[in-house]
């Protein structure tokens, strides 16, 4: 196993050498000089007749102005490659070759620019700024207490970055669509569709990600992580009630971004009532309830989105009132609406239609972690009270589909954003 170690800022993607000329030959050591940089090569040399080096180098060092700057240990390459590499003015072959096994590098105190190539490497950045850049092998990468960014190389294995402290960032190549996303306690994966999903990389302490697209950079192209990953630490019955709630405001499915997002606002310490009051100032729920005085609009249309049916009677008049009163605001009477559907034992068929619509929500944003808000609607326009089993199953059909339309890598892709390991699967019974 090979193994770089830098002792000053490194760059690897800086490679040039000017007039580089051999200034040292001897039976274990190989010194080519370029101006300040100064290579020495280790080994077990011999020289033919016109003075060319043979034998193999096991350990390579790079001074820079008289300090050691990096070292490169354990490696097997061929002195005469590795000789002409050196004095044809570039280094990258020979850090490529040196490192196509399963290797090791360590960053410098200052920020480096670290390179891996194709094997399945462990890279340390330690300190300072650091950018890496990951192969073609399953690479680990640990940036370290800076602020640090890491580069995927397209089809590479599956990578996993650990951000450390600072503000970290990973860059992919592709539009967002192409991804697929999960959601784990501690973790955040993602994987290429496009590409077969055989490899899910694995984010730790990641801030952000990046989506290169044609055209330069463009910053709606940056997905903040920190936004999603927060609801991963909530209850299932706290994500239900989330569920529940796109059921009563919008009679659809929750989105799987807008319920990842309002589930981490919870998890930072917004309440659930004034959750439910921000609900009230989306665009859709205002499409949905124009007439903020309308009172009896407002709970006739949460009756029929969460419970299919309509209000009894007492029922009714009883929140028309106390929301003109003041005493209740609509955001409390949407809570109690949804907290009262379950409580009631004597009413069977409301905790039944309940429980299947929330199955429904949550085999559609959680468990498939599917984001078009026309399918989410879709699947709960044929939703029967009289029959809430067979259409909990007849929307389980649908939202298949649409799961299998959006991981095709074909056409116009739609990203999915999964929660795994918080809330059970619904239907994994069936």
């Amino acid at each position: 196993m090979a193994k770089l170690i830098a002792f000053r800022p490194l760059d690897m993607l800086e490679t040039e050498l000017t007039s580089p000329e051999v200034t040292r030959s001897t039976s274990s050591v190989y010194e080519i000089t370029s101006v300040s940089f100064v290579a020495i090569l280790y080994g077990n040399f011999t020289y033919d007749a016109s003075g060319n080096v043979l034998g193999r180098v096991t350990s390579f060092e790079g001074f820079l102005g008289g300090a050691l700057w990096y070292r490169l240990t354990d490696i097997d390459e061929d002195a005469s490659f590795a000789a002409q590499e050196l004095l044809s003015g570039d280094v990258w072959e020979l850090q490529r070759s040196a490192l196509s096994e399963v290797d090791e590098v360590y960053g410098s105190a200052g920020d480096d620019v670290i390179l891996s190539f194709d094997s399945d490497d462990v890279v340390h950045a330690e300190q300072g700024d650091d950018h890496i850049f990951t192969g073609r092998g399953a690479d680990i990468a640990h940036g370290g207490p800076g602020d640090d960014a890491f580069s995927d190389f397209p089809d590479g294995g599956p990578d996993q970055y650990f951000g450390g402290k600072g503000e970290d960032i990973v860059y992919y190549d592709g539009p967002f669509g192409n991804y697929a996303f999960e959601v784990h306690r501690g973790e955040f994966r993602l994987t290429d569709v496009t590409t077969g999903m055989s490899d899910w990389d694995r984010l730790t302490s990641i801030e952000s990600v990046y989506f290169f697209e044609e055209g330069g950079y463009d910053s709606d192209n940056l997905f903040n992580i920190g936004n999603f990953t927060g609801i991963a630490q909530l209850s299932a019955r706290e994500i239900e009630t989330f569920v529940e709630m796109y059921i009563a405001y919008f009679n659809r499915a929750p989105d799987a971004p807008g319920l990842f997002y309002w589930g981490t606002r919870l998890n930072d310490g917004m309440s659930l009532p004034e959750i439910a009051a921000s609900f009230f100032v989306q665009p859709e729920s205002k499409a949905a309830f124009p007439n903020p005085d309308n009172n009896a609009a407002l709970v006739d249309a949460a009756y029929w989105n969460l419970l299919e049916r309509a209000p009894d009677a007492a029922g009714r008049q009883y929140w028309i009132d106390a929301l003109a009163a003041g005493d209740v605001s609509r955001p409390e009477f949407m809570l109690a609406l949804i907290n009262g559907a379950r409580a009631n034992p004597d009413a069977t068929q409301d905790v039944r239609t309940v429980e299947a619509k929330a199955d429904i929500g949550i085999y559609y944003a959680v468990t498939n972690g599917l984001s078009d808000v026309d399918n989410a609607a879709a699947v709960m326009e044929g939703f029967e009270r009289s029959d809430p089993g067979g259409s909990r199953l007849d929307a389980k059909q649908m939202i298949d589909v649409f799961r299998a339309d959006a991981m095709d890598g074909q056409g116009e892709m739609e990203a999915t954003m999964r929660l795994v390991g918080v809330v059970d699967d619904p239907f994994a019974l069936i």
